[in-house]
């Protein structure tokens, strides 16, 4: 979010007509509200009226601004060609109004949509284009994100040398700037990678580390992520209580935020520990649980 408002903020700097700049403030934050909340149509119109205002206007660094936001939308619908042509747009703008800040985010924006593509040697390329932008302009935050989305490609690869020292040197950055909420997702990354390895062990090590984190920056979506696995180390290490323990306070929190998604999968993983255990009565009852949110939030 801070860095969506330092674009915001740049904007309203740049514009000398002062109801125009808060026009577009307007739609830029409304739009990433419902973005946040995963409202899509919604935040769709608020960026394509951001868009058109700031095109009547000839704004190019706001038009750039509003396409990659756009371009987010579809990514996230699933439309990777619309996607695509908002992004490659808002690029052609950034480069041509020099705003290597805005290039890097487009290139990192384009990555993020081959990824989920699965086209990670092309996610690569582009992640590394900005990269390179980042660390010409001194953007510590934005080239440590970017060296995450390098490591996460080059472990959904199975390199996981390479994806390895890509998240340590993205962690070293979040110790530099102490950003403890960069560094805790790091130290997890780190341990799924130590536990794809069977090294079960050091990733417990950076599991916990994780968790201590995220529990004093209050960060109760990335605590449970990060005990959802380890109660997946513990379960492969034959140590069920633990995964029972793990489970358990994984469970409380995703019901305290409401993730229904959460609940499901970690609901489905009690039921596989009970299974393990020979208590099919209780893996069934959870497996139940489970298959009943899964069909009530259509997933």
């Amino acid at each position: 979010m801070k860095r969506i408002m330092l674009l915001s903020l740049l904007l309203v700097i740049a514009m000398s007509n002062d109801s125009w700049a808060q026009s577009v403030e307007y739609y830029l934050n409304r739009g990433l509200e419902r973005y946040n909340v995963s409202d899509f149509k919604g935040a769709l119109t608020y960026f394509g009226k951001g868009y058109e205002l700031a095109t009547g206007m000839r704004k190019k660094q706001a038009m750039g601004v509003f396409l990659g936001y756009i371009g987010n939308v579809y990514r996230n619908l699933g439309d990777y060609p619309k996607a695509f042509h908002f992004y490659e747009g808002s690029l052609r703008i950034h480069r041509e109004i020099r705003d290597r800040r805005g290039e890097g985010s487009d290139l990192g924006n384009i990555g993020n949509a081959y990824s989920n593509l699965g086209d990670y040697p092309k996610a690569i390329s582009y992640y590394e284009q900005a990269i390179k932008i980042y660390g010409e302009i001194r953007e510590k935050k934005g080239e440590g994100a970017i060296l995450v989305n390098i490591g996460t490609a080059y472990w959904n690869l199975g390199d996981y040398s390479k994806a390895f020292a890509y998240y340590e040197r993205s962690l070293k950055i979040s110790k530099e700037m102490r950003d403890r909420r960069g560094e805790g997702s790091n130290l997890g990354n780190i341990g799924l990678i130590y536990s794809d390895l069977g090294n079960y062990s050091r990733a417990l090590t950076y599991y916990e580390q994780a968790i201590k984190i995220h529990r004093e920056i209050g960060d109760k979506k990335k605590e449970a992520d990060v005990l959802s696995n380890s109660g997946v180390v513990y379960n492969n290490l034959g140590d069920y209580s633990k995964a029972i323990s793990c489970y358990s306070q994984t469970l409380k929190i995703d019901r305290e935020i409401g993730d229904k998604k959460g609940e499901a999968g970690t609901l489905n993983n009690m039921g596989i520990v009970y299974d393990s255990l020979g208590d099919y009565s209780k893996a069934l009852s959870y497996y139940e649980q489970s298959l009943k949110i899964t069909l009530q939030i259509g997933d």
